[in-house]
């Protein structure tokens, strides 16, 4: 997915992001979807689309703390809100 997006690959990387937080889930490997969620938000976030970025930022916050990584997931969550969304924090519970 990341070297998609590095060359410009867009459909191409939003199909390999899809297809890893997909397979990660599927192999119970929450940490590499947690991470996988988190890069796919950067991606969205750096292509324009905001829907799919506060989508991602919400996954991502949300394995994360399944996983335990609570203070991970906050930062995560306020970090990518305020680099991309530049508005209120997105649900924290």
């Amino acid at each position: 997915a990341e070297c998609h997006h590095l060359h410009g690959e867009t459909d191409a990387a939003i199909e390999a992001y899809d297809n890893s937080i997909q397979s990660a889930r599927s192999n119970r490997f929450i940490q590499h979807e947690a991470i996988a969620c988190e890069l796919a938000a950067h991606f969205f976030g750096n292509v324009g689309e905001k829907r799919r970025t506060r989508d991602m930022i919400q996954k991502s916050h949300d394995v994360y703390m399944e996983w335990g990584a609570n203070a991970k997931a906050k930062s995560v969550l306020e970090l990518l809100n305020l680099r991309y969304l530049d508005d209120t924090l997105l649900n924290t519970c």
